[in-house]
């Protein structure tokens, strides 16, 4: 390992046990950054140097005498050294004494929206800069401190380093700021859970907002965090590191969860592996099943082969169950639609993941039926997969239900997602298969009623029937393709069918373009002011 020597600004090289205590720095890269070759030529007045400096200084206050900074003290020339420091990084910044993050777009009279927003957290390489030291200490761009992060159980007792200026008001714990700004729990920011311990959707979700200058270093960024190592294949493409980065992964984890992804904006492709962090986005709540039973599966020339539950329905799509829940409703298990890779049924073992369809969570309930088998998960599928079939899903109020309605008759095929009956899923459907959804509601103090939907790939539309008991129709609302609202958000499509009420129900229906893969469906009891055809 290289380090500046602080006091006299040499290099010097140190291995394994020999290495001091020294002070790492962590900030954001600029151009012309000094490289390894050219540091010996320049001096220590150098307006390029002036971020080291400050770090430097900041050590000796801190009675450290070594520090290390990542633009000069790895030689990039080098691809095997590049390739031992990436590898390394997580470690050395673990291994630091303390660790300095320095914001230089944070300025002495910027207030706590600076903070947040600084381009420091939503850069890919600062994830592990974050996650990894015991002791961090944060600075604006003149080094005057901001606030710090301690590792419970490192802190040592009655350490405070001191500091050059401080900004006005307290010098604390940022921990409970900086989980809000990363949605990192307060728990793994201060090392009072293992990493082992944190699924892989969740730590997966932690780098979905993050960005790399390099595509590949999205992937070689998290090596450290999942405890991988792995070869660097610059000009391989970030989409092909990350699946090679999923490859080592489940190799040494029985962790579902890195198949949990999809949530935010579904699927572009139909592989069993995500493509970027981007994929995992919402993912955060995954956990793997406590009690579940753990599944042997590889990689093969097929795919991943797994043993797993699994559940063939109607339109032929076959839900796959995986030992995958959420934290706030751990009844729950996570189903994938998947189909046969091929079109003439010969390979029904190869299957793929649906490629417009998210995870599903469903009660146990949906497995009866379900058999064990063995499978493979196709990590390359065809492109002509892409977007041919659509999956939607229905929300109804969960007051709505409360208030003593329940789905009696689902066509097609659902599943409900929770005990109250408020999500149920709907599709894949096939190219060309009309997209129409029923759901039969009974109540017993009142009529029934049927929601008919039709799922249209530029308009859906919406009929909202309410009968008596035996069937017979008391009155009707619908919609048509041709009285749709619709607007554009930013870049969301988004299309809204306003049924108005019949008697104590009232309906809308919304969707959003571009993925269609989301239907929402909102029935409360009408408002008694309210005329028949109102807005609600």
């Amino acid at each position: 390992m290289r380090l500046l020597n602080a006091k006299t600004f040499q290099l010097e090289q140190f291995y394994d046990n020999d290495i001091p205590p020294y002070a790492i720095l962590s900030h954001t890269w600029i151009e012309n950054e000094v490289t390894f070759q050219e540091f010996p030529t320049l001096s220590r007045d150098d307006p390029r140097l002036e971020k080291t400096v400050g770090c430097c200084r900041q050590a000796l206050q801190d009675d450290l005498t070594y520090v290390w900074v990542d633009t000069f003290c790895i030689d990039k020339a080098s691809s095997a050294e590049l390739s031992e420091a990436i590898n390394s990084m997580y470690k050395w910044y673990g291994d630091s004494t303390i660790c300095y993050a320095y914001l230089s777009d944070v300025h002495p009279v910027s207030d706590d929206d600076a903070f947040s927003e600084s381009r420091w957290f939503k850069r890919g390489w600062t994830l592990q800069e974050l996650l990894a030291p015991g002791c961090i200490k944060f600075f604006d761009s003149s080094w005057i401190s901001i606030g710090q992060k301690y590792a419970k159980k490192t802190q040592p007792k009655g350490f405070e380093p001191p500091v050059i200026r401080k900004r006005p008001g307290p010098d604390d714990d940022l921990s409970q700021k900086l989980s809000n700004i990363t949605n990192i729990s307060v728990d793994a920011l201060r090392h009072e859970v293992e990493m082992d311990s944190i699924s892989v959707a969740e730590k997966m979700s932690w780098a979905a907002e993050r960005e790399t200058t390099r595509s590949e270093d999205m992937a070689y960024s998290l090596l450290g965090i999942f405890g991988i190592n792995m070869p660097l294949l610059y000009g391989e493409g970030g989409k092909r590191a990350f699946v090679r980065l999923q490859e080592e992964i489940i190799s040494r984890t029985y962790d579902h969860t890195i198949f949990s992804w999809g949530f935010a904006r579904g699927p572009t492709h139909g592989g069993v592996f995500a493509t970027s962090p981007l994929d995992f986005s919402g993912g955060g709540e995954i956990v793997p099943v406590k009690a579940g039973r753990k599944s042997h599966y590889t990689v093969t020339n097929l795919g991943v082969q797994i043993q797993i539950p699994v559940l063939t329905v109607q339109n032929g799509a076959q839900y796959a169950f995986f030992n995958a829940t959420r934290k706030s409703r751990t009844e729950l298990v996570m189903s994938i639609p998947l189909y046969p890779a091929g079109d003439t049924g010969e390979d029904d073992d190869i299957l793929v993941r649906d490629p417009c369809s998210m995870p599903v969570f469903v009660l146990p309930t949906a497995l009866v039926g379900a058999t064990t088998r063995q499978l493979y998960l196709s990590r390359n599928p065809s492109t002509e997969m892409e977007r041919n079939r659509r999956q939607y899903t229905l929300f109804v109020a969960k007051e709505f239900t409360k208030a003593g309605y329940h789905p009696r008759e689902i066509h097609p095929h659902a599943i409900f997602s929770s005990v109250d009956e408020s999500t149920i899923y709907f599709g894949p459907w096939a190219p060309g298969e009309k997209k129409l959804a029923l759901v039969t509601y009974d109540s017993l103090n009142s009529s029934s009623f049927r929601l008919k939907i039709i799922f249209d790939d530029d308009h859906s539309s919406c009929v909202l029937q309410r009968a008596e008991h035996d069937g017979t129709l008391i009155s009707e609302l619908k919609r048509p393709k041709d009285d749709v609202q619709e607007w554009i958000l930013g870049d969301e499509w988004k299309e809204v069918i306003k049924l108005g009420t019949l008697g104590d129900v009232s309906g809308k229906m919304e969707r959003l373009w571009p993925d269609s893969i989301y239907c929402l469906l909102s029935l409360t009891p009408a408002d008694p002011a309210s005329d028949e055809d109102g807005d609600f």
